[in-house]
């Protein structure tokens, strides 16, 4: 978890409470939401990423190397996702021409860091503090600006203007990218580990409550040297903040 004796540097995305009524079951209500949660996912790995960097002791290098290898392997399935899914299907009524640029802008320093951290779970490389936070604050506030910038292209406004069973279609393909990725034990319970379940227990929408169960209870059980560092247990309850 972030340490509390420094404040998060990156700013979370506001979602709307309560929710509307039929948020289980209306994409035009809820696509937007949906993308707000996961959005907050990275930005509160994002957050514990840059202030935990500098504490991490030699002892859990190999976990935060991990855990920082996994925030990188969902970021990027996350784009995939938008670029090759969403982002063409809203091309039709948005222009999504500033969204593809920000992932561009962010990509060189998001894999600069991963590179880096791969080389400290290889061993090719000794972990150094400083240069691991900044390496995160190379990319974290062009990322940043990114997740919050996309949600407006999701405003239910927008949304309404797609034919539903279009839209439903969008929606149920990339829920399929999402069933596919890879890392169950891995970039599923770094998802179960940065939500805050008992605030917003409805999301995802659409998760089978078995899934839920899995990536709650069950996924965040294999690695837990990663997931000391994530602000959250798996079951969404604050954790103490890691300390050197």
């Amino acid at each position: 978890m972030s340490s509390t004796g420094t404040s998060p540097r990156y700013r979370l995305i506001e979602i709307p409470r309560p929710l509307p009524a039929d948020y289980a079951t209306n994409h035009v209500a809820n696509f937007g939401i949906e993308m707000s949660c996961i959005h907050n996912v990275f930005i509160r790995a994002l957050n514990s990423l840059w202030v935990n960097a500098p504490l991490v002791k030699p002892a859990d290098e190999l976990g935060f190397a991990g855990y920082a290898s996994t925030f990188c392997e969902i970021l990027h399935f996350h784009h995939h996702g938008e670029e090759d899914i969403i982002f063409p299907f809203l091309e039709k009524q948005v222009s999504m021409q500033e969204n593809v640029a920000q992932h561009a802008a962010m990509l060189a320093g998001l894999d600069a860091f991963a590179e880096y951290m791969k080389n400290i779970a290889n061993g090719s490389e000794k972990y150094d503090g400083p240069k691991a936070r900044g390496l995160v604050e190379v990319f974290g506030d062009v990322l940043t600006d990114h997740l919050h910038a996309e949600i407006p292209t999701l405003s239910p406004e927008n949304l309404a203007k797609f034919d539903y069973k279009e839209l439903s279609d969008m929606v149920a393909h990339h829920n399929k990218h999402i069933q596919d990725m890879p890392g169950k034990f891995t970039i599923f319970p770094l998802v179960a580990t940065h939500h805050p379940w008992n605030e917003i227990p409805e999301w995802p929408a659409e998760m089978p409550g078995p899934v839920k169960f899995f990536i709650k209870y069950i996924a965040p059980l294999r690695y837990p040297s990663y997931w000391k560092f994530a602000p959250f247990n798996g079951r969404g309850q604050p954790q103490p903040a890691y300390s050197p």
